[in-house]
């Protein structure tokens, strides 16, 4: 993407002067992600996603948010990994609303909110509710999840063969590592996998289990969860990717437009 649409790019009259388009504000997590994929994987996945979509809406895309809320032992692992870093959910809010507060103080009206963290979206919402009721409502401001725009047609060919835990255990596992090994491939150690069992059959094995269970031993030591067999991994991967992103990057323009 061109430095013209990276706000961190600009200099203050080139920013000013992009009021009048969208502007894009990534929000990611600092937080583990098995030991293939690096700890910025959701923030790194917000920024590209986010760019991709300024390509599309003609939009501009700040830096990312790269902390998000509380990692969940069946999702993200929770606090159990070095390098997560969590914040409170206030601390969410209150960063978000600032941002938001800023961006329309600045002018301008057409306002994308861009998560690559399960947890974060209810204090996202909850921000933008705040924001849109202290300004009268004067700026449109769109939140979505990067896979919020996925069919069901897709999510089919994709795990065809396996079972698709849903997105909160889709963790490190066959989207997120097809999106970076798509965007960021440098950055993927496929060699370092680790063979385990997936969260959706710790689960099974325990009826009362959420992702708010918080015992070690029931956090797989891996750090991903979905899929219990390295090889039926890998054919996953090669169905996912760049092969479905531009539906993605489509449907979240055609919400927003």
């Amino acid at each position: 993407m061109g430095s013209n649409r990276r706000m961190d790019h600009m200099t203050w009259p080139e920013f000013k002067e992009a009021k009048a388009r969208p502007v894009i504000v990534p929000i990611g997590s600092t937080e583990q992600h098995g030991q293939h994929l690096p700890i910025g994987t959701d923030a790194v996945l917000a920024t590209c996603v986010a760019e991709d979509l300024a390509e599309r809406i003609d939009g501009t895309v700040l830096p990312a948010l790269s902390y998000g809320y509380k990692s969940k032992p069946l999702s993200g692992g929770g606090p159990l990994f070095p390098g997560t870093i969590d914040m409170n959910g206030v601390t969410v809010i209150n960063q978000m609303h600032d941002v938001l507060n800023e961006l329309i103080a600045d002018g301008f009206t057409k306002i994308v909110v861009m998560n690559a963290h399960f947890e974060n979206e209810a204090f996202i919402v909850e921000a933008i509710d705040l924001v849109t009721r202290e300004t009268g409502g004067v700026a449109t401001i769109v939140e979505t999840n990067w896979w919020d725009p996925v069919p069901q047609s897709v999510i089919d060919k994709v795990f065809d063969g396996l079972v698709f835990p849903g997105w909160a255990l889709e963790h490190a596992a066959v989207t997120e590592t097809s999106l970076m090994l798509h965007y960021a491939p440098e950055m993927v150690h496929m060699d370092r996998m680790v063979e385990e069992a997936g969260a959706s059959e710790v689960i099974r094995a325990l009826p009362g289990a959420s992702r708010r269970c918080s015992r070690p031993r029931w956090t797989r030591q891996s750090g991903w969860f979905q899929c219990r067999e390295r090889k039926a991994h890998r054919r996953c991967l090669r169905r996912c990717g760049s092969r479905h992103l531009r539906r993605r990057i489509r449907r979240i323009a055609f919400r927003f437009c």
